[in-house]
């Protein structure tokens, strides 16, 4: 019988950086709840090293204004720029690729948005880029929170619905975007079926490796999933099985106490050490 591993812990923001050290003017922190308004400010070697990934704890809700990033999450290739708007839910998983020097963002960390999990559930998340009115919009969301923070008299439901409202908004500005693009942009049955992989991959790919596993769910055989994905994603589903599962290693290595012969035989696959740093996923 295979050894179920040890679950990947879980990774906040207080677990990334020394949050004592920004607790100043455009930044706040308490055990719930953070705000940084120019995540710039924190140096590239203090926050998250490229490629090595993690999951996260807690929501995230970012609004990039200005420089580039590039980060893997849940398993795909996202591009933040200048008004890149996202929120990412507790177990998301993350890894930072790159990004500029010129890199920043306004950014909240909270707990106990509950309200959100049927809006994003987990193993999704949201991502667009706003026009610059509604950045602005966005930004003052950021001042009026860190404003609140600055009070001792404002009470943590305050500041948490304050939240709630920023991201209930960022996402109808989405659903307006869709809304707007509904008769250009049509969500085709291969792009449907390669992010339905995606998503149970994210959720089944640590010890699930076979391929019918996965066309079972989606209703379809492997031969044509096997197809669909490669022709949308340019890899096929064997390279994104191999893919989560070393991914998943490196968050185990990262982040438990596990050796590298129990991980491996916890992720009941064959890992060859030279995998874990191959070029699907880099090593610092």
């Amino acid at each position: 019988m295979t050894k179920k591993i040890k679950e990947v812990q879980l990774i906040s923001i207080s677990d990334l950086l020394d949050i004592e050290k920004y607790k100043e003017n455009g930044a706040y922190f308490c055990e719930r709840f953070g705000i940084m308004m120019n995540l710039g400010d924190v140096p590239e070697n203090e926050w998250m090293n490229p490629y090595q990934p993690y999951r996260s704890k807690e929501w995230r809700i970012a609004r990039i204004t200005s420089g580039v990033s590039k980060y893997i999450i849940n398993l795909q290739e996202h591009v933040l720029q200048k008004n890149t708007i996202h929120i990412l839910p507790p177990g998301t998983l993350v890894m930072k690729v790159s990004q500029s020097d010129d890199l920043s963002a306004e950014f909240l960390s909270i707990y106990d948005l509950d309200e959100l999990n049927s809006r994003i559930p987990q193993g999704h998340t949201l991502y667009y880029t706003a026009d610059e009115e509604t950045g602005l919009r966005f930004h003052e969301y950021y001042k009026l929170i860190l404003r609140m923070t600055q009070d001792s008299r404002t009470p943590f439901t305050s500041i948490r619905l304050t939240a709630f409202a920023l991201a209930e908004d960022m996402i109808s500005q989405q659903e307006e975007i869709q809304g707007k693009n509904k008769d250009k942009i049509k969500l085709n049955r291969h792009q449907l079926l390669n992010d339905q992989f995606m998503e149970l991959l994210n959720q089944q790919g640590t010890l699930k490796h076979e391929i019918r596993f996965y066309s079972d769910l989606l209703f379809v055989t492997p031969n044509y999933l096997s197809n669909v994905v490669k022709e949308i994603s340019g890899q096929t589903v064997s390279w994104w099985i191999n893919y989560m599962v070393v991914m998943e290693a490196k968050m185990l290595l990262l982040h438990s106490n596990l050796q590298i012969g129990e991980i491996a035989t916890g992720l009941a696959f064959q890992i060859f050490l030279s995998s874990v740093g191959s070029s699907s996923v880099k090593q610092e």
